[in-house]
């Protein structure tokens, strides 16, 4: 996971990622104890590097 701290903060990411075509998942409490709320990515065999470079990209553009 992606540690974001603040429950904004980790809807915003969720919104931005999903913007740039990557599905990943935001974790907010009561899930999570406050203050964790956090990305949760599920990377598995199938996906290739540049996948994993996409979401990079995509995080590094994020201002949350």
């Amino acid at each position: 996971p992606l540690l974001l701290g603040r429950p904004a903060a980790a809807a915003a990411a969720e919104e931005h990622l999903q913007s740039h075509g990557i599905l990943a998942r935001a974790v907010r409490p009561p899930a999570v104890p406050r203050g964790t709320s956090r990305i949760r990515f599920g990377v598995t065999a199938a996906h290739e590097e540049e996948h994993l470079r996409q979401v990079i990209g995509a995080m590094e553009s994020f201002v949350g």
